[in-house]
């Protein structure tokens, strides 16, 4: 079980959030970190160091807290807002980037065969699809993922 959250577009918000993800997991244990999603429009205006920061604010929480923290966004919001190779440093990435392929079999061929502007590092997770399938979920498609070293 894991967790992923919308980002906020100040610090002090930010505080309360994580806060308020800390009173809601109430000691529980996840399998997986903590995913703040950070890639509203609106945090553009912010520029890449604020945004950075508030992502550092939230992470550096939720870990002092005894849980793993990492930070989900699209590749452009990665790239062209957040200073994305720092926050690796610290934090596990998840990388939204829709290749157009629903199938895990074809977008591994696609990695070994022509290589990928998927660079396995810094990122530890790669969201390739919003087209998935999956049996007992009939109303929507899935997002479909990869994780990298998801248990280290």
């Amino acid at each position: 079980m894991g967790m992923k959250l919308c980002g906020c577009d100040n610090v002090p918000n930010t505080i309360k959030e994580a806060n308020l993800v800390i009173d809601w997991l109430d000691g529980k244990k996840l399998d997986l970190p903590i995913f703040y999603d950070i890639e509203n429009i609106n945090q553009t205006l912010l520029g890449k160091d604020v945004l950075t920061y508030i992502a550092k604010t939230f992470c550096n929480i939720i870990t002092e807290n005894g849980y793993r923290c990492g930070i989900y966004a699209n590749k452009y919001f990665l790239k062209e807002n957040m200073n994305a190779e720092e926050l690796a440093l610290d934090y596990p990435i998840w990388m939204a980037h829709w290749t157009g392929s629903n199938n895990y079999d074809n977008v591994l061929n696609n990695l070994n065969k022509f290589g990928s502007d998927y660079n396995l590092t810094p990122y530890k997770y790669w969201q390739f699809s919003s087209l998935g399938v999956y049996n007992g979920i009939t109303e929507n498609t899935v997002d479909l993922d990869f994780g990298y070293d998801i248990f280290d």
